[in-house]
């Protein structure tokens, strides 16, 4: 009698020792699968200052997102120094697409020499903004320096384009136009990528 309810007991034992063998090789075998199968992580930018709500998917975004992505991002090329410049500079390539990042970095390069040669410091006040379709218009006034000495005071707008791409998103084009002037050779069209006038 006491050797069958021995059996039975170890009989039973053996059973839930099977049971919790399976469960944890099922628990086992979905952690490595969903190591090995999980999906890229999201990384969301977050523009440098948040004032109104906004949204933002892998390809598209509101309104209010991109204006503030611009207006974070624009700083990096609109405020420069000869100390500065290089560095800002690298910073704003980070947000720029990768077919058109040895064309911007080229540009980049070529002010960077001009902004050391001249030593021009140039600062951007933003006033207003306004989203088209497909662009972030910034107004404000520039200043110019050479060294300390103040060269110019202008009204311009700044026209950033932005593409989500994997819920990044990318600096397509940047141009600037200056509006206190008549001169239409100061003007330059929102169309073409990494357009500034000087």
């Amino acid at each position: 009698m006491k050797l069958d309810l021995w059996k039975s007991k170890i009989y039973n034992g053996m059973m839930l020792t099977y049971g919790l063998a399976a469960v944890s090789l099922i628990l086992a075998v979905a952690l490595v699968a969903n190591g090995m199968f999980r999906r890229n992580t999201i990384l969301h930018v977050v523009p440098f200052q948040v004032t109104h709500e906004y949204w933002a998917s892998a390809t598209e975004s509101s309104e209010e997102y991109r204006k503030q992505v611009a207006l974070s991002l624009l700083s990096w090329v609109s405020n420069v120094t000869p100390l500065s410049v290089e560095y800002t500079h690298k910073l704003f390539l980070q947000y720029v697409p990768p077919d058109q990042y040895g064309e911007w970095s080229e540009n980049f390069g070529a002010e960077a020499v001009y902004v050391k040669k001249n030593n021009l410091n140039r600062v951007f006040f933003p006033t207003a903004t306004r989203v088209t379709e497909d662009e972030v218009i910034i107004q404000g006034m520039e200043r110019r320096f050479v060294g300390k000495t103040e060269t110019q005071e202008e009204e311009r707008e700044y026209h950033v384009k932005l593409r989500m791409e994997g819920w990044k998103p990318y600096v397509v084009s940047v141009s600037a136009v200056h509006l206190d002037r008549t001169n239409s050779a100061d003007t330059k069209p929102s169309g073409t990528k990494n357009q500034r006038s000087s």
